[in-house]
């Protein structure tokens, strides 16, 4: 009788403990129900989502990260907090910004014990998104006027490539903020060497919302264009004058012409001085030789005021010059000193030539002015003197083949024939 005591008393004793434990189990589900549910509202009340198979753990969360992205995130909470969530995303989000299982530190940092919230989690995956899109969008700005590339290293690393005179690129690193902080800039040593650090721009110093980063820029590819304009422009002036020096400090261009024609043994040398703010401002020349002809020197003088006149940014000294050397060319084109004419009245040809063609030239053997050989005789036959210096020429042969302008002066050369032993 007494072990039957003992064992209805053990029955009852295991039925009680089983009913507890059920009951725990029950609350147990209950509390974690409650917890899904709060995850669950607190999504929905900051975004729009959709329960999948009615499940209030299993999400359709639908992200609207600009007017062309808009994206669809399926997340699986059903064992948290025990278990980090599972987050399955399109194709696009990886493209854009990888796989977050693997990129969000709420899921990298998971702690059972002090779990972050789903919202945290799709709150985070919004910013990064979100962020991407504000990079993306400012990089594709400054594609419109400059050449860019991701780095490859981060979402928000660039490479800005700017070209200047000559072809050369300086490459510059740059990496993309917000649109409320200044981007960083990181300068290659020649380039920082040209126009200082990154410091230095005026806008990276002076930044406010309002700049656009374009506009800083902009401010660079000035500076690099500025230094390099200026080797460009003197590679140019070496290929076309002479003895050419620029002086970076003082900002000055000294260069020599030489002349041509009846001036060909002549050097005219310029100094130009270069604005600071060149090539917006037109360079300012003066001419250092001293100049007796008037019309040579008006010419010079004219040519290079009209030429600064229309100055533009996009104008090169060596257009300048090219213009001053076309009026020293026209203003020393040999003319006869009788018909005042290039070509001869009687032949045709002309008085110089630059191609070894046959010319038609004399020159006085005592002043050395220029005549067609056809006008020298004709002014011989007339007065039997040079209508410059009136002095009568030496009874010497006139030869059948002229001799051209940058033949020998010795009056020998001449072979002049007189009057008389021609037979008039």
């Amino acid at each position: 009788m007494a072990e039957e005591n003992d064992e209805e008393e053990l029955e009852i004793v295991e039925e009680e403990e089983s009913n507890e434990a059920s009951e725990d189990s029950s609350m147990e589900n209950y509390e974690l129900d409650a917890l899904l549910a709060t995850q669950t509202q607190q999504l929905m009340s900051e975004f729009q989502v959709e329960l999948v198979d009615n499940i209030i753990s299993r999400i359709k969360v639908y992200l609207d990260i600009s007017l062309t992205e808009h994206y669809i995130i399926g997340i699986d909470f059903s064992a948290y907090p025990q278990e980090k969530p599972l987050l399955t995303v399109q194709e696009a989000v990886k493209e854009a910004v990888g796989n977050p299982n693997q990129i969000l530190n709420t899921l990298k940092d998971w702690n059972t014990g002090n779990p972050p919230s789903i919202v945290d989690i799709i709150r985070e995956l919004e910013t990064i998104l979100y962020e991407n899109s504000m990079y993306k969008a400012q990089a594709d700005q400054i594609s419109h006027e400059f050449k860019i590339e991701p780095a490859g290293d981060s979402r928000n690393h660039y490479i800005i490539t700017f070209i200047t005179y000559g072809w050369r690129e300086y490459k510059v690193d740059i990496y993309i903020s917000s649109q409320f902080n200044p981007p960083k800039l990181v300068f290659p040593k020649d380039l920082e060497n040209i126009i200082g650090s990154p410091d230095t721009i005026e806008k990276l110093k002076n930044w406010n919302s309002e700049i656009q980063i374009n506009e800083i820029l902009r401010d660079i590819q000035w500076k690099i264009d500025n230094h390099e304009r200026m080797n460009f422009e003197i590679d140019l002036l070496h290929g076309g004058l002479e003895n050419v020096r620029y002086d970076s400090i003082e900002r000055t261009v000294k260069a020599d012409l030489k002349g041509v024609m009846n001036t060909s043994d002549r050097i005219f040398s310029f100094s130009v001085d270069i604005p600071t703010d060149y090539p917006m401002s037109k360079p300012i020349f003066k001419l250092e030789t001293e100049i007796q002809e008037d019309k040579l020197a008006t010419a010079m003088s004219e040519t290079t005021e009209a030429a600064l006149v229309m100055w533009e940014p996009f104008n090169f000294l060596i257009d300048v010059f090219n213009a001053i050397s076309k009026s020293i060319f026209s203003a020393s084109v040999l003319s006869c000193i009788v018909c005042h004419n290039v070509n001869c009245p009687v032949c045709g040809k002309s008085l110089s030539t630059q191609d070894g063609t046959e010319s038609c030239f004399f020159k006085c053997p005592y002043c050395g002015k220029p005549y067609h050989l056809h006008c020298w005789e004709q002014n011989i036959r007339a007065i039997n003197k040079c209508a410059f210096c009136l002095r009568t020429p030496p009874a010497t042969t006139i030869s059948s083949t002229p001799s051209g302008p940058d033949e020998s002066t010795d009056n020998s050369n001449n072979n002049i024939q007189s009057p008389t032993e021609n037979g008039q």
